[in-house]
């Protein structure tokens, strides 16, 4: 089964999700089909040029956002940022 096949028929609209590794493998095609089922992804990657080119390759709405995981400050920053986000 597909990704697609699996999530047929449900409806994300209003939900916020956090994908890390957005850019490649599966957390890019996490994050392409829960936002063509209508979530709002934070698409979160190593640099924030990878994150860029990911969201804006997918249908629906995806936010990019930086983070290193092996830099702690890093991760505050990501934090921070998704919780300025003007979600529901």
């Amino acid at each position: 089964s597909t990704a697609e096949q699996v999530t047929e028929g449900i409806d994300l609209t209003g939900k916020t999700i956090a994908i890390t590794g957005a850019n490649s493998g599966l957390g890019y095609e996490t994050m392409r089909v829960l936002a063509l089922r209508g979530a709002h992804v934070i698409g979160i990657a190593r640099s924030q040029e990878k994150a860029d080119a990911a969201c804006r390759s997918v249908k629906g709405q995806a936010t990019p956002m930086f983070l290193d995981l092996a830099d702690w400050e890093s991760v505050v920053r990501c934090a921070e940022h998704i919780r300025a986000l003007d979600v529901p």
